[in-house]
């Protein structure tokens, strides 16, 4: 019977049409019934397979059932698969068992709860994002906590005088995570997230992350971050970045996160860029110094473009800064 059960779960992921079960006719009701009914089968691959079947057909009817089942199931891959098929439903009635599945014993079961929060939370779901990205033992909650929390739900969209008071609570509890999480992929989402959100206490611990955390992932992450702001408090601090970080990608952001910005001061670190090996390094630094087109480049990218350097995609970007500040 289960094994039976299992094959016609198989057969509508298969075969039936995802629309097909809600045009009402007694063949959908019974199919329907019947994958409801299997997502308490004692086989748990029964109960997974209807579950993904109820989530391949996006049906809102079997959503409290998929809780239940979030919420009781002993098995890891049932609870997982009954996740996932409420993820793909999309209804915001799951959002509690979401809530629930934060505590959940298995750790890529809470990760994958939080990351099914981003964009639903309302304020609960946000202070249980909050104690996730702060408490669970799992780096990889704590991470997906952290970037849910960047996408706005309910409490960001809401009307307000002061749009940042409805994040003041989500950025301080960021920057402890920046300055004080022990992974580093923690840390670099906590940066990515603070760069989204643009808080008013966010930019300086930003640009400490930049200069003095020890791993380049979240150096970037800070670098590219810190940029968002569009700040001239920034400017220092990355032209710092161009002249002492080691890192291409640290370095990239920095150049990137530059962009905005019309300081005199950072002609000299561009153009000593141009001496680079990284191609990457090299076509930013061009693509900024075509925007403020120092003079003093003009005889490094005369030498880039020539055709004995080896990336053509540099050199024809070289070509084009000299073409634009009349040395063609």
């Amino acid at each position: 019977m289960r094994l039976r059960l299992f094959i016609t779960a198989l057969s509508l992921v298969c075969f039936l049409p995802p629309a097909y079960a809600g045009q009402g006719g007694v063949h959908a009701g019974v199919k329907l019934s019947g994958l409801t009914h299997s997502l308490k089968d004692p086989d748990p691959a029964v109960r997974v397979a209807a579950a993904r079947s109820l989530g391949y057909m996006k049906e809102k009817s079997a959503v409290p059932a998929l809780m239940d089942m979030l919420a009781k199931d002993n098995d890891k891959g049932a609870r997982l698969a009954a996740l996932g098929a409420l993820v793909v439903i999309a209804d915001r009635q799951a959002l509690p068992a979401y809530l629930g599945a934060l505590k959940d014993e298995d750790a890529q079961v809470r990760q994958s709860a939080a990351a099914a929060m981003s964009g639903l939370w309302d304020e609960k779901g946000k202070e249980a994002l909050i104690g996730a990205m702060l408490k669970d033992p799992s780096p990889d909650v704590r991470r997906s906590a952290a970037l849910s929390l960047g996408t706005p739900g309910d409490v960001g969209k809401r009307d307000t005088d002061d749009e940042s008071e409805q994040n003041q609570d989500i950025e301080g509890a960021l920057i402890g995570v920046l300055k004080n999480d022990k992974s580093y992929e923690v840390r670099a989402a906590a940066a990515t997230v603070l760069g989204r959100i643009k808080g008013k206490d966010s930019l300086a611990p930003l640009l400490e992350a930049m200069s003095n955390d020890k791993n380049a992932s979240v150096r970037a992450s800070a670098a590219k971050a810190a940029g968002n702001f569009q700040d001239d408090r920034a400017v220092e601090p990355l032209i710092k970045v161009l002249y002492f970080e080691k890192n291409e990608n640290v370095i990239v952001n920095a150049i990137k996160a530059l962009r905005y910005s019309s300081d005199p001061r950072i002609a000299d670190p561009l153009v000593a860029e141009l001496d680079s090996g990284s191609d990457r390094v090299l076509w930013q630094a061009i693509d900024l110094i075509e925007r403020i087109r120092p003079p003093e480049a003009v005889g490094k990218l005369k030498s880039i473009s020539e055709d004995n350097y080896e990336s053509e995609g540099v050199r024809e970007k070289a070509k084009e800064a000299l073409e634009l500040m009349g040395e063609d």
